[in-house]
């Protein structure tokens, strides 16, 4: 049986928009529908979304690709989000549909997102599927099932070295589908290789 659930969260980041700076708060209701009739799967699903707005949203700063100051914002190695236009909250309600389905792999389903933000003056935006979203459109990180945010790891250089985000896997934060290593068979299997009688 399909079971419709609905959740909100609240995050807070850094906005770069016509190259100023602000603190934003965002409030996200997310409208979802299990799809795998597993429940494991829908749990991992579930702790997918909540780490990557609580652990990859969270105070990160959304910047555009386009901003004049994208270069001195790499600079401070704070970790960035960048859009392919400006991060206004459309575009981030947009992404966060896209993003959010990706990394669920059809095990849940976020039939709508609803967003507000401190900065936006509390309008809701909704988002729901067959929407135009602009840029977005294109393949990028916020259609890629991994739990990444960017789609280039350069971070910044200091003393002509590049220093590049980790970004890690969902198997490296136990939240892959497959059983982790230790809980696999671990059945060993004994050849047997034809002697070379000539040594």
């Amino acid at each position: 049986m399909n079971v419709k659930l609905k959740k909100s969260f609240r995050f807070y980041t850094g906005l770069v928009y016509n190259n100023e700076f602000a603190i934003n708060v965002y409030d996200v209701t997310l409208h979802m529908t299990t799809v795998s009739m597993d429940s494991e799967q829908q749990n991992i699903a579930y702790d997918r979304m909540s780490y990557w707005i609580d652990q990859v949203l969270q105070d990160a700063v959304l910047i555009g690709s386009d901003s004049a100051v994208l270069d001195a914002y790499r600079a401070t190695g704070q970790r960035l989000i960048v859009f392919p236009q400006d991060p206004v909250d459309q575009v981030v309600g947009a992404m966060l549909y896209l993003k959010l389905n990706a990394i669920t792999e059809d095990r849940l389903a976020i039939t709508g997102v609803e967003l507000s933000s401190s900065y936006g003056d509390d309008v809701v935006y909704l988002h729901y599927a067959g929407e135009e979203v602009g840029l977005l459109s294109n393949t990028g990180w916020w259609t890629d099932s991994r739990p990444f945010w960017s789609d280039t790891k350069k971070r910044k250089a200091v003393n002509k070295v590049i220093s590049m985000d980790r970004m890690p896997e969902w198997s490296e934060l136990g939240l892959s589908w497959e059983e982790p290593a230790d809980q696999q068979d671990n059945t060993v299997v004994f050849a047997d290789f034809p002697k070379n009688e000539n040594k």
